[in-house]
């Protein structure tokens, strides 16, 4: 299970302080700069030792817990990415919970899925003589909306900038106000995101301002070496 979100600069702070203030049962409890070194005192109950490493550290860190890792990359001229990686999986009501956490933080987009839903909607695979060929696509926030995922997180802000039209969501798609912004919950399981994946498909393709993964697919159609492959992906990318 994977959960991402995208934050502008200015409200990293606030989404550190939504971690913070989790329930106990999706919380980190410590911090560090090396995922595979997590040290007893590192506690982020420790205050202020949390935040001298915070100063220290502005281009990210981890923050861990016994169910989760939250991994924060913190880019100044960009969005900021925080992606949660969790052992086995959340619940439906934890999951919720993160995700209305994150969008009171201020984040501008975010999803949970499994890991093979973001590869369907994300990642390309092309076969070129006898080389197999992937890459991430359609992820960049500033040029569109990566998907609809099983869980995921619009700010109203970015709502009204992208003029996304809602209305267009396929009945198998519920939405749900937490202030001004929404989540959009696909019903169904996690792990039964295939049951409704080509009406979520249809609706990425047809709908202004997200990005749908079949325009590459169909671009690429033909395509027999590798420079042309780099050439159609670089506006994806």
């Amino acid at each position: 299970m994977l959960l991402l979100f995208y934050i502008v600069r200015p409200n990293v702070e606030s989404a550190i302080d939504g971690i913070v203030a989790l329930p106990p049962s999706v919380r980190p409890t410590h911090f560090t700069a090396d995922e595979e070194k997590v040290r007893e005192h590192d506690a982020i109950d420790d205050e202020s030792r949390f935040a001298t490493f915070r100063r220290q550290n502005r281009s990210g860190f981890f923050l861990i817990g016994p169910r989760c890792k939250y991994n924060l990359s913190l880019r100044s001229n960009d969005y900021s990415i925080l992606s949660v990686d969790v052992t086995g999986e959340f619940s439906e009501e934890e999951t919720f919970v993160v995700c209305a956490s994150m969008l009171r933080a201020r984040a501008e987009y975010g999803f949970a899925a499994t890991e093979e839903e973001y590869y369907h909607r994300n990642r390309i695979y092309c076969t070129i003589g006898d080389a197999n060929i992937e890459s991430w696509v359609g992820r960049d926030l500033r040029k569109y909306v990566p998907g609809v995922f099983w869980r995921t997180v619009l700010s109203q802000r970015l709502i009204a900038e992208r003029q996304l039209d809602l209305r267009a969501l396929p009945s198998c798609v519920q939405v749900e106000r937490i202030d001004d912004s929404v989540i959009l919950k696909v019903t169904g399981r996690m792990g039964e995101w295939k049951a409704r994946a080509a009406e979520i498909d249809n609706f990425c393709a047809s709908v202004t301002g997200f990005f749908s993964i079949t325009h590459v697919v169909n671009d690429l159609v033909g395509v027999d070496d590798y420079l042309k492959f780099s050439q159609i992906l670089a506006p994806w990318r």
